[in-house]
């Protein structure tokens, strides 16, 4: 019996040696709560809310069916913003072969990146990275989604630079 228990033991400790971390979840826990930084979260459970109120808008209303989470990290602190480039950071455990990108803008030390994560003909996660003096942001919109969904979002959020990642 204690030999079971023991075998168990490691097996339990290997496996969470071994189990690797999705390096955006871990970025997130990184920064999240840290003075000046703004961090938002919306998740599942309230699109379907929100997806439950008369919108009027039956493209919206399956965007929001269709959605799973969007997260976002933002610094706010000017003196951090200085410091820190999320770009850079994320660059280097981000496995990129996992993404294609939609449209890179490189402008004065500032870097910002739109990539996607597809499954099948739907995009299931999109990422937009910035990093760099003043521009340190990431968003993660996971969900079942196309580009006219992201635009939709994009819109309802204000967020001007995933609207014209439809063009790509």
């Amino acid at each position: 019996m204690k030999r079971s228990i023991l075998v168990l033991g490691i097996f339990l400790m290997s496996i969470s040696v071994f189990a690797q971390r999705n390096p955006i979840d871990s970025f997130f826990e990184k920064y999240s709560g840290k003075d000046g930084i703004t961090t938002v979260f919306i998740s599942s459970k309230m699109f379907s809310m929100m997806a439950g109120i008369d919108l009027d808008d039956e493209e919206l209303e399956d965007v929001l069916n269709n959605l799973k989470s969007i997260r976002i990290l933002t610094v706010e602190d000017s003196t951090l913003n200085k410091t820190l480039n999320f770009y850079k950071e994320l660059e280097k455990d981000l496995n990129l072969n996992d993404y294609e990108e939609l449209m890179v803008v490189k402008e004065s030390g500032k870097d910002l990146k739109f990539l996607v994560k597809e499954k099948g003909k739907r995009i299931d996660e999109l990422l937009m990275i910035g990093g760099g003096p003043g521009q340190n942001v990431l968003i993660s919109i996971k969900g079942d989604l196309d580009l006219q969904n992201i635009t939709s979002i994009s819109k309802t959020m204000g967020i001007e630079e995933l609207q014209d990642t439809v063009k790509y």
